[in-house]
């Protein structure tokens, strides 16, 4: 069995990993802005995808984009 949720330190911050769709989508549902009103870490961001992952992105409009289309990405289609 795989470990849905894990904590690792970053610098001097604690980073939260979820491996569960569920719960991403109801951590992210739940604590929106409280989640993405982090420091900056711009290095980190440039480095690892030329500052277009949004997780190491501050909550802006850029950041809403990007959240626009994840949340389209995790919530199951209307049938």
């Amino acid at each position: 069995q795989y470990i849905k949720l894990f904590k690792i330190r970053i610098g001097y911050e604690n980073r939260i990993f979820l491996n569960s769709l569920t719960a991403r989508r109801d951590i992210l549902n739940k604590q929106l802005t409280t989640a993405s009103s982090h420091s900056p870490l711009p290095v980190v961001s440039d480095l690892l995808s030329g500052g277009k992952y949004f997780v190491f992105t501050s909550y802006t409009p850029k950041w809403r984009k990007l959240w626009a289309i994840v949340y389209k990405l995790l919530t199951p289609k209307a049938s």
